[in-house]
């Protein structure tokens, strides 16, 4: 839920969402789900609801029961910020990616 008081290392995230991008391009609905459920992750984790949505749209095209991409959308589609992003000290930035 993005609640510790320290900000995340954004530089991993950063790994993480260049890993879930390749995935991302895969053809088999088993690996792309997943792979943009987490990308949604990154983007909800980042305050950027709006791509999150846009994530967790292609996630459920692709695997309309995904529970993880499903869970999400539920958190945005309720106004859940991630924690991170609602302090100017552990919020994403930028220059941090």
């Amino acid at each position: 839920m993005g609640c510790t008081s320290a900000a995340p290392a954004w530089d991993r995230i950063a790994r993480l969402e260049r890993v879930a991008l390749g995935a991302a391009q895969m053809e088999e609905p088993e690996l792309r789900a997943p792979a943009l459920a987490v990308l949604a992750w990154v983007q909800w984790a980042r305050g950027r609801g709006g791509r999150c949505l846009a994530f967790l749209e292609r996630a459920l095209s692709t695997d309309p029961g995904y529970r993880l991409a499903l869970l999400l959308r539920g958190l945005v589609e309720q106004g859940e910020l991630a924690g991170w992003a609602r302090s100017r000290d552990t919020a994403w930035h930028r220059e941090a990616a």
